[in-house]
């Protein structure tokens, strides 16, 4: 909200609003990134390690105002703090 800098939710992307772009890093990691359909990265997660089958994420948001510029970044250790507020 620009009027009180609250980060406010707005809502959430309908079905088919964001396309994922999977790729394998060096250390043979998935990263994975969401992006709009104006071409703007919302969520990037890099695996950071497997265990008996389960892979766990670090997750990066990437936050945009009204007009569509980047306005924060909300690195992994944000996210895993706020948990499912996120």
């Amino acid at each position: 909200d620009p009027a009180t800098e609250a980060l406010t939710n707005t809502g959430y992307y309908e079905a088919n609003q964001l396309m994922a772009n999977k790729t394998i890093d060096e250390h043979n990691n998935e990263v994975i990134e969401y992006v709009d359909k104006q071409g703007r990265t919302v969520l990037k997660k890099v695996q950071y390690k497997e265990e008996s089958g389960t892979k766990y994420y670090a997750e990066t948001y990437y936050i945009y105002d009204d007009f569509g510029q980047l306005m924060l970044v909300l690195p992994p250790e944000f996210v895993a703090q706020m948990g499912d507020y996120v």
